[in-house]
């Protein structure tokens, strides 16, 4: 559980691996955060694997007690109104994510996202 020295992990996202049904980065999967601002970040993901997509998802907060506004990633913007977005990232492939989030919208929860 995402407990820090007795108390609540304080994080901007945590990861779920699709294809295993447990939190934590699928296999050969890295993911780097490259910018880190009050209302956004930047984020960038890569599958190492040559011939098997992954999946993940990205929850906002350790508990989901983050938001999600908007995604951003090759050029293209999304509107996200949610505490979880899933990503499908191809063979060898890496995609960059500049993330806009309201901190703090929701209540704390254990719950897991549902895919």
């Amino acid at each position: 559980m995402p407990v820090y020295n007795g108390g609540l992990l304080l994080v901007r996202v945590r990861y779920f691996d699709v294809q295993r049904k447990r939190p934590g980065l699928p296999k050969d999967v890295g993911a780097l955060v490259k910018k880190l601002e009050e209302k956004r970040m930047v984020l960038k993901l890569v599958n190492l694997h040559a011939d098997q997509p992954r999946d993940v998802i990205i929850q906002a907060g350790a508990f989901g007690e983050h938001q999600f506004t908007e995604i951003k990633y090759d050029e293209k913007t999304v509107a996200v109104d949610n505490k979880y977005f899933h990503v499908h990232l191809l063979p060898f492939s890496h995609i960059t994510l500049d993330i806009g989030m309201k901190r703090f919208a929701n209540d704390p929860s254990y719950a897991l996202p549902q895919n």
